[in-house]
This record gives C-alpha cells, sequence and structure tokens, in this order.
C-alpha cells in the first residue's frame, strides 16, 4: 500500500492536516526568495498567498468529502473546485485591482507557486477510497 493510498484513507483533519504540512514547506522554501526580492512586503504577500490556497483547498477537501457517494460525485467536483479556485481568486482580483504594496511586491506571482501545489494535493486526496467500485445495476449507480 503506497503512502498516498495511506493518506487518502486517513479521516478529512488528517488529510488538511497533511495539506497544511506541504503549504508551510512550501512557504518555508519560498520566503527568503520573498525577502531577498520584496523585503517584509513580499513576505507579506507570500505568506497571504499561501494562506489563500490553503483555505481554499480545506475547503475544497471538505466540500468532496461530503459528496463521496458515486452518485454525488460531480457536484462535490464542482463545489470543490469552486472554493477550490475562488478562494485564490478572489484574493489575487482583490489584490490586483486595489493596487498597493501587495500588488507590487508580486502577490500574482506567489499565487501561481503556492496553487499549482494544493492543486496537486487537494487533487490526490479527493480520489475515490481504494477498494471503493461504482457498479451500475439497472440504470443506478451503487
Amino acid at each position: 500500500m503506497s503512502l498516498l493510498t495511506k493518506l487518502r484513507d486517513k479521516s478529512l483533519s488528517a488529510r488538511i492536516a497533511v495539506l497544511t504540512a506541504v503549504e508551510v514547506t512550501a512557504l518555508a522554501i519560498s520566503l527568503p526568495l520573498a525577502w531577498f526580492i520584496g523585503g517584509r512586503s513580499g513576505m507579506l504577500a507570500s505568506t497571504i498567498a499561501a494562506v489563500s490556497c490553503l483555505v481554499g483547498g480545506a475547503l475544497a477537501l471538505g466540500i468532496s468529502s461530503m459528496f463521496r457517494a458515486p452518485s454525488q460525485a460531480f457536484v462535490g467536483v464542482l463545489l470543490g473546485m469552486l472554493f477550490g479556485m475562488g478562494v485564490p481568486l478572489v484574493v489575487a482580483i482583490a489584490c490586483h485591482l486595489g493596487g498597493g504594496e501587495l500588488s507590487r511586491s508580486g502577490v500574482m506571482f506567489y499565487l501561481l507557486i503556492f496553487f499549482p501545489i494544493t492543486l496537486t494535493v487537494k487533487t490526490a486526496f479527493s480520489l475515490p477510497k481504494t477498494g471503493s467500485r461504482m457498479t451500475i445495476e439497472n440504470g443506478q449507480a451503487s
């Protein structure tokens, strides 16, 4: 059994904890670069990007876990995508339209770094649990 399979079968809080650990690790790697490029405002921009992606990813994991049944999977995917992309997108739009120090410090750049990381982890954790099979009998999914 692979590590991903073991983690995917864990509780929602365990999956969110792993997502948080991945985001914190990525943030720890990006902070020296952010300090070098933009000083304190660069570090703030990097942190805001990481937190917005983490919140969106955690909401997406929570929503997709509520719709784990095969008949509800499509709704779970759509709602998960709405929140998983929506939170970072709202932050990006707000920072861009607001201008100011965060926009000049590259919050969009940091969102482009953290979003694919979050997307990879939440997609891996949103896959069906091992051993679950969808069978169709008489046009009904079970």
